[in-house]
């Protein structure tokens, strides 16, 4: 009878320390995946081959960090905020067609505006 409850209790045992063990999945942050969405937007539009996506990646981290000091800095300010983002964009846009093809720049000027009227969209209905 002892033998069977300590075979139990190490099987038990094991059980629970391989549960404990098991890779639990890290859930990417709010601004993790506003890169990650804008990023792959851009190299969707722009068809940036490997090479280019790499040295997109902290150009548009830094753009998508500056926008969200934005809103921490003007948050209550709307206006100021939109011209603090629009600056965040134009220096966005201007260092990401240092590593673009003509061919790609004007890709990625068509895939902000339509990016810019989205957000148009979206901030009509808000209104309404």
């Amino acid at each position: 009878m002892k033998k069977i409850f300590l075979i139990a209790g190490i099987c038990l045992t094991i059980l629970i320390s391989a549960k404990a063990q098991t890779a639990t999945t890290r859930i990417p942050s709010d601004e993790e995946q506003k890169i990650s969405q804008e990023l792959s937007g851009i190299i969707s539009a722009c068809n940036l081959n490997p090479a280019q996506a790499a040295k997109a990646k902290p150009i548009v981290t830094g753009a998508v960090q500056s926008r969200e000091a934005n809103v921490k800095q003007y948050g209550s300010d709307k206006n100021k905020l939109k011209t603090a983002n629009e600056a965040t964009t134009k220096t966005e846009v201007t260092q990401l067609g240092g590593i673009l093809n003509a061919d790609q720049k004007a890709k990625l000027t068509a895939y902000e505006q339509q990016e810019a009227a989205k957000m148009q969209g979206k901030a009509g209905s808000m209104i309404k």
